[in-house]
């Protein structure tokens, strides 16, 4: 039995590790970050586009690396050969959990491919002026990656629940990915990606129009006859809007926009399994409730595994998503 596993009971479900909450939760967002990878252009880019001479290398720094979703479909381009191997391309996986980065470190010393990627820990603390900061809301990993053909150093860093940004201070990167996220205020780290991007550079995000474990959540809670009353997050508009995002980027000048709905399906092999899949999802959604966490947040699992097993039985069970896959270009 995994350590994950066994703190998986109502004692323990709080004290976990970040790796082992998100531990198998790999699926939940690899579809997205597959077909945002595919969207960005890596693989035209890969092969000499307008930003690449023919002997520049491709530096990839995949930020808040988490479980390696982004950094494994990278992998996945250059085995099936849509990354010359004579241009190389060198991935740094970042994290500053240390719980991720062995695991990352695990996968260097045994999986095929990880060759080409470096693991490093990112300092969360550098200080310095124009700092962005990010308060994730995302119950998902929340991945970002940023392509480059030039060197990078390790000027980000992201953990499961905050961002920390500090400045850029040239644009140098050709295109920026920014995967699975959902942020309590999206608008400044929009800006940071356009601002360090060369011209003719690529923005790459996606985000969620549907986001199945919120909804799977929601329903859950409906289902609580008392819940602690909790703030209201701030608006910033409805990024699950299409529209709204095309606004956001024409009046950032962005060109070539395009936002495209991917539907995608998140399964586990029983009910009991996909309430665990929601193990991060219900520590941050319950991350108000204070003293009632531990207790209600434990009857949170029991709902969910009781309505999907209500609904689908007790064999594998599945939830539906829709992320919106955006890319533009900075003029």
């Amino acid at each position: 039995m995994s350590t994950s596993t066994s703190k998986f009971n109502q004692a323990q479900w709080l004290s976990a590790t970040p790796l082992e909450m998100y531990e198998g939760t790999y699926n939940i967002t690899s579809p997205a970050a597959e077909q945002l990878s595919l969207q960005s252009g890596l693989p035209s880019i890969a092969k000499g586009g307008p930003n690449l001479g023919a002997n520049d290398g491709i530096e990839v720094l995949d930020l808040g690396s988490g479980l390696g979703q982004v950094t494994q479909e990278l992998i996945k381009l250059r085995s099936q050969g849509q990354v010359e191997p004579t241009r190389g391309i060198r991935i740094t996986a970042g994290d500053i959990d240390e719980t991720f980065l062995d695991n990352l470190r695990s996968k260097q010393k045994v999986e095929k491919g990880w060759d080409i990627v470096n693991v490093e820990k990112l300092d969360a603390n550098i200080d310095r002026p124009n700092d962005t900061i990010l308060s994730l809301a995302s119950p998902l990993l929340s991945l970002l990656s940023l392509l480059s053909p030039s060197p990078l150093s390790p000027l980000l860093s992201l953990s499961p629940l905050s961002l920390s940004s500090p400045l850029l201070s040239s644009p140098l990167l050709s295109s920026c990915l920014v995967s699975s996220c959902l942020v309590s205020s999206p608008l400044p780290s929009r800006d940071e990606s356009i601002r360090v991007l060369k011209p003719r550079g690529t923005l790459s995000f996606s985000t969620w129009a549907y986001a199945g474990p919120l909804h799977l959540l929601q329903h859950a809670i409906a289902l609580l006859p008392s819940y602690p009353l909790t703030p209201s997050p701030p608006p910033e508009g409805p990024w699950t809007q299409p529209e709204y995002i095309r606004k956001i980027l024409i009046e950032h000048n962005m060109k070539e926009i395009k936002v495209t709905p991917f539907e995608f399906q998140q399964y586990a092999d029983s009910p009991k399994e996909m309430a665990r899949k929601m193990w991060p999802v219900v520590k941050i959604i319950t991350s108000q409730w204070g003293e009632r966490q531990g207790e209600l947040g434990w009857t949170m699992f029991e709902k969910i595994e009781e309505l999907l097993r209500r609904d689908q039985g007790d064999g594998r069970v599945k939830i539906i998503s829709v992320a919106l896959i955006v890319t533009a270009k900075k003029p």
